[in-house]
């Protein structure tokens, strides 16, 4: 047998890759979105059609100045529920995390999801600035070089924060505005921009944010924001979109709920 289900059906385990999905149609199908193949008692039988996408890039930018002290639980606790809920799925996908405070780092560069470990209390210390726009530029380049490697990718880019850029030395408004404009005429490259900020909704805009792709949630509810972009994610991993502007379709009042679900991280 090439595959075993596993949790009471609700998991299904490739034997060639070793690699786990959740996903009902996979389950139902014995597909396997690593392999990209169908999976058989006997034998391994290769697709005649093969997925539309072979890979999706996953690009989370996440605010680490020192406003976001009050979400640092959230932001950690909601990462790492972001991560285990697109792994979940199965399907050919890397991640990169970029955090940012007055400078930006590239934490995961494209990363097989499999080998992204959960972001520990202490390595998520808010202080500085907001260097948002060189936090997007760079991810938007790492990720670029990266689909260039398939025949057939797609990228989507979560940004999260709480405040107003005020510290990026290589990128302007302008110059992210026309970035996002240029990848998503593409047909391939999804923005979504989550935030707290008072004038939250208008920073959005003035970088070409399309309104289905913003969140403006409160502190209060920070990790269900988070939440509710995992699922959302998710929903778009198992989707043949190649970009979308109607990114979540969770109300304000759910996300509180949703961040109920989820373990708060060890603070220990």
């Amino acid at each position: 047998m090439r595959y075993e289900i596993i949790d009471n059906g609700a998991g299904m385990r490739c034997q060639k890759c070793g690699n786990t999905t959740y996903h009902p149609e996979d389950i139902k199908n014995k597909y396997c979105g690593y392999c990209r193949e169908f999976l058989t008692d006997d034998v391994v039988a290769t697709s005649a059609i093969q997925p539309e996408w072979d890979m999706t890039l996953i690009g989370f930018v996440l605010d680490k100045s020192g406003s976001m002290s009050s979400q640092r639980e959230a932001a950690t606790t909601g990462f790492n529920h972001f991560v285990q809920q697109i792994r979940g799925y199965g399907k050919p996908a890397r991640l990169t995390l970029t955090l940012f405070d007055t400078e930006f780092k590239i934490v995961h560069d494209n990363a097989d999801l499999v080998s992204v470990p959960d972001m520990g209390y202490e390595s998520y210390t808010p202080d500085g600035c907001t260097a948002l726009y060189d936090a997007v530029g760079h991810s938007v380049a790492s990720m670029d070089k990266e689909l260039r490697r398939y025949l057939k990718a797609r990228a989507i880019i979560v940004i999260l924060t709480d405040g107003q850029e005020n510290s990026s030395r290589e990128f302007s408004r302008d110059a992210i505005k026309g970035l996002i404009a240029n990848k998503e005429a593409l047909g391939n490259w999804s923005f979504v921009y989550l935030t707290s900020a008072l004038d939250g909704w208008s920073d959005g805009m003035s970088v070409g944010i399309s309104a289905g792709n913003m969140v403006l949630y409160s502190t209060a509810t920070a990790s269900g924001t988070i939440c509710a972009a995992a699922i959302g994610t998710a929903q778009y991993l198992s989707s043949g979109q190649g970009s979308t502007k109607a990114f979540t379709s969770a109300n304000a009042q759910d996300y509180q709920d949703l961040g109920n679900k989820i373990k708060p991280t060890d603070v220990s």
